[in-house]
């Protein structure tokens, strides 16, 4: 049996972590993944545990703050979601306790992966920000939905760690997110999250972000372009939900049919707007 000598750090602040981020070839490794195999001798693990500030939740008059700390299992118990529709669904379709009591926003923002993908989407949709700590004391708000590209996943900055996810509570926002129920397994389901602001029936502004059908959750562009400034009906919805034809999507069987694929996303767009 091959064994690796390793060392362990838990500094009790944010600038002892940071500085050991800092140095080369380092990356955040949250909770919820699991160690390479091949792992040099001499590598540190630096546990976040004794940091204080990345394991609340608190809300302010400008926003709500969530640290990057904080289980999936903790937020499902969080009274301070309820104004975040669309966040707190996301949470109640991850239902395996593993991934519950073990991931974190901080997983969601340095790794990513399917087990984040409800959580992901619903932020995104949001318009949520993460706060990017450096070793060199700099501080930067920076949107998540920067962390995909078309689908593909945008690595988190260099060198920087999430300390939180602040989400701006804009006044008339309603949100939700859809989910399809997979028959068995333990992946959460595929989904899609939307935030939108109506007036009277016409779509003021409207985000709408699938989950579950690429490496990373996708914005729906031209579903959004489609469905902004009209009205919100049936006709116009089943119109806006055509415009998922033109997008490749991808599962974890590689062999699933792109029109199959593009059938589910449709009827999650649809079922998503039509609660409004």
């Amino acid at each position: 049996m091959n064994t690796t000598t390793l060392n362990y750090a838990a500094p009790d602040s944010l600038q002892g972590v940071l500085s050991l981020l800092a140095q080369a070839g380092s990356r955040v490794l949250p909770t919820s993944a699991s160690l390479p195999k091949a792992v040099a001798p001499g590598t540190t693990l630096v546990s976040l545990r004794k940091v204080p500030g990345l394991s609340g939740v608190r809300a302010d008059a400008d926003a709500l703050h969530i640290g990057t700390s904080v289980t999936y299992a903790q937020l499902q118990q969080s009274q301070l979601l309820s104004g975040h529709a669309a966040l707190v669904q996301a949470l109640a379709s991850i239902r395996e306790p593993h991934l519950c009591n073990h991931c974190t926003l901080g997983g969601a923002l340095h790794e990513g992966g399917a087990a984040h993908a409800p959580v992901l989407a619903a932020l995104m949709a949001l318009g949520a920000q993460a706060v990017a700590l450096g070793a060199d004391g700099s501080s930067q708000s920076l949107p998540l939905e920067g962390l995909s590209a078309q689908g593909q996943r945008v690595p988190f900055a260099s060198g920087k760690l999430a300390s939180e996810v602040a989400l701006v509570a804009v006044p008339g926002t309603l949100s939700a997110y859809c989910a399809l129920s997979q028959l068995s397994g333990f992946e959460p389901d595929r989904g899609v999250a939307v935030a939108l602001r109506l007036s009277g029936r016409t779509v003021e502004s409207v985000r709408l972000v699938l989950a579950g059908f690429s490496e990373q959750p996708m914005r729906l562009l031209a579903v959004e372009a489609a469905v902004a400034g009209g009205t919100l009906d049936a006709s116009r919805i089943a119109q806006a939900s055509e415009q998922v034809s033109s997008l490749v999507l991808s599962a974890q069987r590689k062999d699933t049919p792109q029109d199959y694929l593009q059938q589910l996303a449709k009827v999650l767009v649809r079922r998503a707007l039509g609660q409004f």
